[in-house]
């Protein structure tokens, strides 16, 4: 028995939603870690600084890849793109300017993945968009169970 594959597409719509949530959490859990919460950033409390700009990002990231899994349209796909480099970009910029460099640690290139690998399937994705669903005549007739 054979598992059906899962499509391009569905692989980065899904990737879209799940990440978001993971990367809130991790945000939630190193912000309560902080047992004295260091000074105002720009004027700005730190946690605010810190968590607005990545999980607004990561929203951005998942409300596309919503749009992506409903509508299936190369919009949509980028959109996910796009949300994946503002996730990186928000993470480092923040990571810069409350260091005064960017980090190089396993975070700053989990973080920097997330656009790399949406752009590498957003081609197979972006083509599968334009082939449109599996018509009657493409699909193969369903095989027999082996016996």
């Amino acid at each position: 028995m054979s598992a059906k594959k899962m499509s391009a597409v569905t692989e980065c719509g899904i990737f879209a939603i799940g990440l978001p949530p993971l990367i809130a959490a991790i945000v939630v859990m190193l912000g309560s870690m902080m047992q004295r919460p260091g000074p105002p950033v720009m004027g700005v409390s730190r946690g605010l600084f810190i968590g607005v700009p990545i999980v607004g990002a990561a929203g951005i990231l998942m409300i596309f890849g919503i749009l992506l899994l409903v509508t299936r349209k190369v919009w949509a796909l980028i959109g996910c793109v796009v949300g994946g480099y503002l996730v990186a970009l928000s993470y480092c910029v923040v990571l810069t300017i409350l260091t005064g460099t960017p980090g190089a640690n396993l975070m700053t290139a989990a973080m920097i993945a997330v656009p790399v690998l949406l752009t590498i399937r957003s081609r197979k994705a972006i083509a599968e968009i334009r082939r449109g669903p599996p018509s009657e005549a493409q699909t193969p007739p369903p095989q027999p169970p082996a016996t």
